[in-house]
């Protein structure tokens, strides 16, 4: 993904200092993090309601995230042997989304600083046990020769062509595994060897995994957040985005997609954060929709900082989302990192069938 992509209004509001917000944004294509809802930590839900929205909630930098994601008919997952792999109860399954490229964004897309150079990060990712299905890629662009690389020569190995100028490529991948190696993962692994970094994994570190590793001194980093994956039951998956905090208003927001391991980007969620005095804890509100715009949820929960502070640190989040009706329907939880000029980023996890534990109490901040 090209490094012009920097520009768009969510990056100025979440990258410097969330200005967007305040209307001291010179840039035209700036959108207000909140959807237009006036932040109120005194509401049940932050002064979120349960309206239909437009697709992407309207913002530009959020539809090229669903545009950018292409999915993949990999010849390999009609393959009779990964069909029955696939089908087998007492087999096991692991979906694996990579994100490689500038994750701690800058609020411009300057060509000419460290951001804008070119990164190759072309490889291959192989398993040690089992069968890969190649499912979708991110952001790969054919005016680069980006691609996965087909025929595949291997079914337990997945290569690709990545380049990166200050953005962000990816793909996700599923690892079916023989019912007959689940007694013990422990040594079995997950390889991705690409020009710019290396990694290993084990399948026990895969069955949840939630990480971030520099890659150099441009600011270039990889993602990986992998999980045990159920296809008959679709109960848990990933959030991902966009974090960050304004000093001047005392006040942060987050954006980003809300992914479904199989199927890809299923909708999007937005929000803000701020301390409540009143509890003396960190508060996030938010809005979750579908792919269409349509409310899918409301978010809430608190914020704690392990490093740092709000504006240049990393910390975690822990809440729900919830029902038209404010009945739980289950857990977001994740990491976030803000790093002042460069904007900041979060991951975590959904889960249908986990307890929200949102911090607020069973009533919310009523």
């Amino acid at each position: 993904m090209k490094a012009k992509r920097l520009e768009l209004g969510l990056i100025a509001a979440l990258g410097l200092a969330l200005m967007a917000w305040s209307g001291c944004s010179s840039d035209d294509n700036g959108t207000d993090p909140t959807g237009g809802t006036d932040p109120n930590i005194s509401e049940e839900f932050g002064g979120y309601d349960t309206s239909d929205e437009l697709p992407a909630f309207g913002d530009s930098d959020l539809q090229a995230d669903l545009t950018g994601e292409v999915s993949v008919a990999d010849p390999v997952a009609d393959d009779e042997e990964t069909r029955d792999l696939a089908d087998d109860p007492n087999g096991k399954s692991y979906a694996v989304t990579l994100r490689w490229g500038v994750l701690e964004r800058k609020p411009n897309g300057d060509l000419n600083d460290p951001l804008g150079e070119t990164v190759d990060w072309s490889g291959s990712l192989t398993t040690s046990v089992g069968r890969i299905v190649l499912r979708h890629v991110y952001s790969f662009e054919e005016s680069q020769g980006d691609e996965a690389v087909f025929p595949r020569e291997d079914p337990a190995m997945v290569e690709w062509i990545s380049h990166t100028m200050g953005g962000v490529d990816g793909l996700t991948v599923v690892v079916h595994v023989p019912a007959d190696a689940v007694g013990d993962l422990s040594s079995e692994t997950l390889v991705l060897d690409t020009a710019a970094y290396d990694l290993t994994l084990t399948f026990d570190q895969l069955a949840e995994w939630d990480e971030t590793y520099d890659v150099d001194d441009a600011g270039n980093q990889l993602r990986v957040n992998a999980m045990e994956s159920n296809a008959a039951v679709n109960v848990q998956g990933w959030v991902m985005g966009r974090w960050g905090w304004n000093t001047t208003e005392d006040v942060g927001a987050f954006e980003g997609q809300w992914v479904n391991p199989r199927t890809g980007i299923d909708g999007f969620l937005r929000g803000h954060f701020e301390n409540d005095a009143s509890i003396d804890k960190t508060v996030f509100y938010g809005k979750y929709i579908g792919r269409d715009g349509a409310f899918e949820g409301l978010l809430r929960g608190t914020v704690e900082v392990a490093r740092g502070d709000l504006a240049n640190g990393v910390g975690t989040f822990r809440g729900g989302w919830y029902s038209e009706t404010g009945e739980e329907e289950g857990l977001v939880r994740g990491r976030w990192v803000t790093s002042g000029e460069r904007g900041g980023y979060f991951s975590g996890i959904w889960c249908a069938t986990c307890p929200a534990q949102d911090g607020l109490g069973g009533e919310g901040r009523q």
